[in-house]
């Protein structure tokens, strides 16, 4: 991840073999951002900052709905969570040779700090390995970069051809095409 202290590069191969990144865009703020299919993301007002190759950076407002600790007035952790598994199957979706989703098999989050409880929480998430089953993601949440909220480190699953198919169909059906 640019800046956040990570180094990995990978090679995803010929760029023409993967979902150009104007379809994983629009799948991502259409469907995952709930702008067309109200959802999670929409109720938390999660946004997407940037879409690029294996690297996605979101953010969600501050909202007293969603205060986790009455006494402190922290944002949940829950809500925190579901930033970090959405921006990291996001980056996920960014090197899929099929448009598909890739399903969360493990997510592992550690919360660092308590962040304050007034500012939006950003969070980025970048691919660091992939296996020709499983795709290795890790991220961070902040409101200040140099004192993290949380980190993730997360697993989703390549799904089979047979059902990357149904999926693939299921998906353009939602974005209204053929």
């Amino acid at each position: 991840m640019s800046g956040s202290g990570f180094n990995s590069k990978i090679d995803y191969g010929d760029e023409s073999d993967l979902v150009p990144m104007a379809e994983v865009r629009e799948l991502c703020y259409k469907v995952l951002g709930g702008l067309e299919i109200p959802n999670h993301v929409s109720q938390l007002k999660m946004e997407y900052d940037r879409i690029d190759r294996g690297d996605v950076v979101m953010k969600m407002p501050f909202q007293e709905s969603l205060i986790g600790n009455p006494i402190n007035g922290v944002m949940h952790g829950g809500a925190i969570t579901t930033l970090l598994d959405t921006c990291c199957g996001a980056a996920a979706l960014s090197v899929l040779k099929d448009l598909s989703f890739a399903p969360t098999l493990d997510l592992r989050v550690d919360y660092l700090s308590r962040g304050d409880n007034q500012s939006e929480i950003w969070a980025q998430a970048e691919i660091y390995r992939l296996t020709d089953s499983i795709i290795f993601a890790r991220g961070i949440a902040y409101q200040n970069r140099e004192k993290p909220v949380a980190q993730v480190h997360a697993n989703f699953a390549r799904l089979s051809p047979k059902h990357t198919a149904v999926m693939k169909e299921s998906i353009y059906a939602i974005l209204g095409r053929e």
